[in-house]
């Protein structure tokens, strides 16, 4: 990592004198200690080789190596000592920078003074390579050692204010134990404060805002009573897991269940029920009028009819509740809703794990920057007292080239990231699932298991007699149980045939699971994308509410759009996801149950594993390897467990996702979610003589769960409308040759495809879009004149794209039931730059078969308008319109909605 020079600017601050070793001082009187490593410890005069080893013998050669290290590490001594935070030149302190990163505490460091010059200076460094931290600095201030000098044997951290509160190590030589994420540490043998950072240029700003609260904590306790000063320094043992910010112990209530949702969705099934009952009274009536039963056989339609047009009746009543109902509940708590903050709990708080798969994102461009925002929450939470890793489920790790594997290997090194690496697809090793994150994230779960077993199984019992089981004993038994777990996933690598027969005397290679780091899960689970950025104050409130609602397995947070390549199409899809979002939101506020989307989400651990599937070869399955929508799979499993499901706003958007760049990854996510809910429905159509037509699951929600009857409804509508969304092509085509030839002789109960056209133009882009614009104003989101404005300016976005969208989610619902291997591309998360010259070839190849069937079409309307028999012409414009708009949106898709293409970029 680079470190910034010293600006030119920079006012010249004189030379101080260099400190005398600590040996040559008494340890009596101010409270001053022989060695960093504490009293008690041996003196160390001689480094490290494994962490200086760039300051062995030749010190002039490793200081004009890492010139910059040495010269920022004495430009940041000398700020810290014009700051007042070296009071006294001969205490020992000390400033280290790091001039290479190294895992297993093998980081090398530059430092000033040179370790030389002071005893036991070591020892902090051996301290800051097992953390790893970029730069690091040891403040010996007034006010530190006045802290340092309060704090109690057995006290374990120093509450600041009530954000902040710093862990308490009593010698150096504990700092590689440290809770890496604060970046702060009181020694306790040595008055003093270690502050690292991940970046050097932040480390004097991260001591000067510290400096900063430890004088108003210093001034605040001059005002509080002995008992208040207690009451400010919070004791690991004397905290209680019921205590809240109220200071009461609040008994477990669950939440009350919304009940305007049930009324929504009530109203939707009577209006749909009494539109198909009124198409069944018109075949009736016309049977007794003129006695033709084969007309009845319409009536076969209606059971379609009436599960397509549930979701319509859902936007029809939303309408006007949306105009006219309550819209508080968005601002309250209900069961499965959250729009207010818990009360944030005090006391132990639980271990969290941030579970990010990966696949072959740009690190600089992806994971860096997500890596830095959760840093950001992570140094927050520690703060609090909590703890955090991080593990990065990389499934692109095994495919990148040395250099590049390096180079990933060695951020998440130093930034103490631990990761789970499998092999790649191919004809050894099966990556199983047909979209591989469920497969991934799989074998990271299964690995951290194993581990744990093994730990449980290996682990010495002691007796009240003899020493308790230590921190450092517990990593080295994590270090080995690691090695063992790795060592059981290696498989030979079986020679082909027509090897060599050099090759043959190889040694045979292995295949087999990579990881390294902390890969342990926490109490709870933070899943996220590797696009995502999450808000600096997030896991005391996801502890708070979990611990609140024991009955909670999942926290969905809504999420905020973070915008990549910036142009119309990316502004677009973020419009529309906030929409969807908003929507998602009023519906759970009204009583609904929440969704799960995957990411950005809290889980409890404890729920994951009891909702875990045993397969056939013995595996416990967590996540569902056979479904696309293994995030809805999960959340079912969850709610018929009996756990809830619940969706948060108060984050207000600051957990932030990336969208689709492109309009082909679009069309993949929607085909992804398609695919999914014909999964989750219906068997293959292979297995329906044997095994029926539904999934178990489907029956076991829709008839055999306790689930609220409203939501069974309210999820049957949402995946009808993939139904209704494929069948807008195929009908379009149908209506238009069943109105255009034989309309003198069809029955009064069809419904031409113009009446249709009109009504979902109507409900969808005039009633809908203006109603989610009012409850966005009513609801507090914005102005009623920028919702207006901004509804208008997208709508036309929005109707091109659901124009042209019906074949490619067709496709998706048939090649489930009939055995095809749909796969789908990773989504692309860095923007691109291309030419027209690049965009036109790739759109003709994936869109290939949509216009080649939009030509067919135009080519029948042609025909049958122009075609000499007039009994045979179709020159009706009501005939006409609505296939035509569907053939005209697939044709302009891929071009109008294309910046590229429209932006004329050669």
């Amino acid at each position: 990592m680079e470190t910034p020079q010293s600006s030119s600017s920079e006012v010249a601050i004189p030379s101080p004198v260099r400190p005398r070793p600590l040996s040559q001082f008494s340890a009596h009187g101010s409270s001053r200690r022989t060695s960093y490593a504490g009293s008690t410890a041996p003196m160390r005069s001689m480094r490290s080789p494994s962490v200086v080893s760039e300051l062995g013998a030749d010190l002039v050669a490793a200081a004009h190596t890492h010139k910059k290290q040495f010269l920022m590490a004495e430009h940041i001594y000398r700020r810290c000592e014009a700051a007042g935070w070296f009071p006294d030149a001969d205490w020992g302190n000390i400033v280290a920078v790091r001039t290479s990163v190294g895992a297993n505490g093998t980081s090398s460091y530059a430092s000033y003074p040179a370790v030389y010059e002071v005893d036991g200076a070591d020892v902090l460094l051996k301290g800051l390579a097992c953390i790893n931290a970029e730069a690091a600095v040891i403040v010996s201030s007034h006010v530190v050692r006045s802290i340092v000098s309060q704090l109690d044997d057995d006290q374990e951290r120093v509450t600041l204010n009530e954000d902040i509160a710093i862990q308490i190590l009593d010698t150096l030589e504990d700092l590689g134990g440290a809770k890496r994420h604060q970046y702060a540490a009181y020694i306790r043998s040595n008055s003093a404060l270690v502050l690292w950072t991940d970046d050097v240029s932040s480390l004097v700003p991260h001591a000067q805002t510290l400096s900063d609260l430890m004088l108003e904590y210093i001034w605040r306790q001059q005002d509080e009573d002995e008992e208040e000063q207690e009451a400010d320094v919070v004791k690991e043992s004397d905290a209680a897991p019921d205590d809240l910010e109220g200071g009461e112990t609040r008994e477990h209530k669950r939440r009350p269940v919304g009940l305007l949702s049930p009324l929504h969705v009530g109203l939707a099934l009577g209006i749909n029920i009494f539109v198909n009952l009124l198409t069944l009274k018109t075949l009736i009536v016309e049977y007794l009028t003129d006695g033709y039963w084969p007309r009845l056989f319409i009536a076969l339609a209606i059971p379609f009819q009436f599960c397509v047009s549930q979701f319509f009746c859902v936007i029809v009543v939303a309408v006007f509740l949306q105009l006219l109902g309550p819209v508080k509940q968005m601002h309250q708590n209900n069961r499965y809703y959250s729009g207010v903050r818990p009360p944030r709990m005090r006391g132990p708080l639980p271990d969290f794990t941030i579970l990010m798969p990966v696949y072959k994102e740009g690190l600089e461009t992806v994971l860096q920057p997500t890596i830095r925002s959760l840093q950001e929450a992570i140094k927050t939470y520690e703060l609090q007292g909590g703890s955090v890793n991080i593990l990065v489920c990389d499934d692109g790790m095994q495919l990148l080239n040395e250099r590049d594997y390096a180079t990933r290997k060695a951020f998440y090194d130093a930034n103490s990231i631990g990761f789970v690496a499998r092999p790649g697809h191919g004809k050894h090793y099966q990556r199983a699932g047909r979209f591989k994150k469920s497969s991934n994230l799989n074998v990271a779960l299964e690995l951290s298991i194993r581990i744990e077993t093994l730990m449980r199984e290996q682990k010495p019992t002691r007796g009240p007699d003899e020493a308790p089981w230590t921190a450092d004993e517990d990593q080295q038994l994590y270090t080995v149980c690691l090695e063992q777990a790795l060592a059981e996933t290696q498989r030979v690598i079986p020679r082909d045939a027509d090897d060599d027969v050099e090759k043959a005397d190889e040694k045979p290679k292995t295949l087999g699971v990579w990881a390294a780091g902390n890969v342990r899960i926490g109490e709870l689970i933070l899943i996220i994308d590797s696009d995502t950025r999450v808000p600096v104050d997030c896991f005391l409130d996801a502890a708070s509410e979990m611990h609140e609602s024991p009955e909670c397995a999942i926290i969905q947070h809504v999420s905020g759009v973070m915008i990549v390549a910036n142009n119309f199409f990316e502004n677009g899809i973020a419009f529309f996801t906030k929409l969807v979002n908003t929507s998602i939101s009023w519906v759970v506020a009204n009583g609904d149950v929440g969704c799960f989307v995957g990411h950005n989400a809290f889980i409890r651990w404890s729920a994951l594993q009891e909702i875990a599937q045993e397969q056939p070869d013995g595996r416990w399955q967590i996540w569902s390897e056979s479904h696309v929508s293994e995030d809805f799979d999960c959340a079912l499993r969850m709610l018929v467990a009996g756990y809830d499901v619940r969706w948060a706003t108060y984050s207000e958007g600051q957990f932030e996702e990336g969208v689709s760049l492109t309009c082909d990854d679009e069309i993949n996510r929607w085909q992804k979610y398609a695919f999914g809910v014909s999964e989750l429905l219906f068997h293959p159509l292979k297995y329906w003589p044997t095994r029926g037509i539904l999934t178990p699951m489907a029956k076991h929600f829709f008839w055999q769960s306790n689930l609220p009857i409203h939501y069974k409804f309210s999820s049957f509508a949402y995946m009808m409308s993939y139904y209704g969304i494929s069948v807008a092509f195929p009908l379009s085509i149908a209506g238009y040759i069943l109105y255009g030839l034989f309309i003198p002789s069809l029955d009064n109960a069809y419904m031409p495809s113009w009446k249709v056209t009109v009504a979902l133009f109507i409900v969808f882009g005039c009633a809908s879009a203006f109603a989610f614009a009012i409850l966005r104003f009513r609801a507090g989101q914005c102005g009623l004149h920028t919702a207006l404005w901004e509804q208008a300016k997208w709508t036309p976005f929005n109707t091109v794209f659901f124009m042209g969208l019906s074949m490619h989610v067709l496709f998706a619902l048939l090649a489930h039931p009939v055995g095809y291997n749909m796969t789908w591309a990773a989504t692309v998360k860095e923007a691109q730059d291309s030419t027209v010259f690049d965009e036109l070839p790739a759109i003709f190849k994936r869109f290939r078969v949509t216009f080649i069937a939009c030509g067919l079409c135009i080519v029948m309307i042609l025909v049958f308008r122009f075609i000499p028999d007039m009994e045979w012409a179709i020159i009706d414009w009501v005939s006409i319109v609505p296939i035509a708009l569907v053939v005209g949106g697939h044709i302009l898709y891929p071009f109008v909605l294309n910046p590229t293409i429209m932006s004329l970029r050669f």
